[in-house]
């Protein structure tokens, strides 16, 4: 079985406007058909899972038609309240992860524990796992997120050295200063959904 995915996060500093574009992003992407794929942390994270949230309490089909509505990958068990499974308790970091991780940050010897967790947690984000989706595990299409000035700054960074070695496009809108900006960053989001959509539809 064939899913779209895409990954929603961002700094636990995103300005409030950011996080309301963000729900309404994770609500229209879930209309759309896709899969969000996030870590729970306050801030980006959480404002994309509430979009889904609010768009499955609304729907009457309460997410059936998704392969899954969304996929949270968490450090470790509980992370900020979080109730989802997807942690290294029910899914232990492979050999394979843990060398990804130490291979795509600039500093690994510097992070503590808990650190490389987080960091191992944000190479889930953009690669999934195959205990989730088993065959159909695959990279996510692209990232929406935020970073102050649109800079590798923050837990966020990880993630997007990841996407960046993998050719992913990122919409990040912290390189936007105005509503224009935005505005163009929301339409370039929407051409790539859509872009991958039509080919998700005509191999079907």
């Amino acid at each position: 079985m064939t899913y779209l995915a895409y990954t929603g996060i961002g700094s636990r500093g995103t300005p409030e406007h950011i996080l309301d574009i963000m729900r309404k992003i994770g609500g229209w992407m879930f209309t759309q058909g896709w899969t969000l794929r996030s870590g729970g942390a306050k801030g980006a994270d959480s404002a994309f899972e509430a979009g889904v949230d609010n768009a499955l309490a609304n729907t009457l089909t309460n997410g059936s038609n998704h392969y899954h509505p969304k996929e949270i990958y968490l450090p470790w068990k509980g992370f900020n309240n979080s109730d989802s499974e997807l942690h290294p308790q029910n899914l232990p970091f492979t050999a394979e992860e843990i060398q990804l991780s130490r291979q795509m940050h600039p500093g690994w010897h510097r992070c503590g524990a808990a650190a490389r967790k987080m960091h191992q947690r944000n190479l889930r984000q953009i690669l999934g796992h195959p205990s989730v989706n088993g065959d159909v595990v695959q990279p996510v299409k692209f990232v929406v997120c935020w970073t102050e000035g649109g800079k590798l700054i923050g837990g966020t960074a990880q993630a997007l050295r990841i996407a960046q070695s993998c050719d992913i496009p990122i919409i990040n809108f912290g390189n936007t200063t105005n509503t224009n900006q935005v505005y163009q960053m929301l339409r370039r989001m929407e051409e790539i959904a859509h872009e991958f959509k039509e080919k998700l539809d005509g191999s079907l």
